[in-house]
Order: structure tokens, then sequence, then C-alpha cells
């Protein structure tokens, strides 16, 4: 895994937010929205992983975060 952060900024009135992805670098996928979901699924799984906590999601779960995680990036831009 990339030990380099993708960061996105996305500039609101004055103020911004920032979404950070620690384990998956963004050049990897594909710009599309297929890309963009399996980029924030396999950031959600890599962090699962990480923690320790893999063995308590299902996959559903996995992917409905994946799901969310993409909306909040999606709804930022």
């Amino acid at each position: 895994m990339p030990t380099l952060s993708f960061i996105i900024r996305i500039y609101k009135r004055n103020s911004f937010t920032i979404m950070q992805f620690f384990y998956v670098d963004s050049n990897d996928y594909s710009k599309d929205q297929d890309g963009l979901f399996q980029m924030c699924y396999d950031e959600v799984v890599a962090e699962a992983k990480d923690t320790g906590d893999f063995p308590m999601y299902s996959e559903s779960c996995l992917v409905q975060s994946a799901k969310w995680k993409m909306e909040d990036l999606l709804a930022s831009v």
C-alpha cells in the first residue's frame, strides 16, 4: 500500500473539507463511477483489516460503508 495519502480538498465558502484515502492510490483506479466505488470499497476493506475489525464485517456492511464513503465524497464536490 502506498505510504502517501491521497487528499481531495474541496473548498466551500470560507472553509474546506478534506477527504483522505490512506490505504489506496487514486491513480490505480479508473476515473468513472465504477472506479470511484472500487477505490472507496478497497479503502474500507483495507482500513477494516488494518484495525483488526475485518472479521466483524459482513460483505453487505463493507459495500454499504463504501457507498456512504462515495456519497460523502461526491456530495463534497
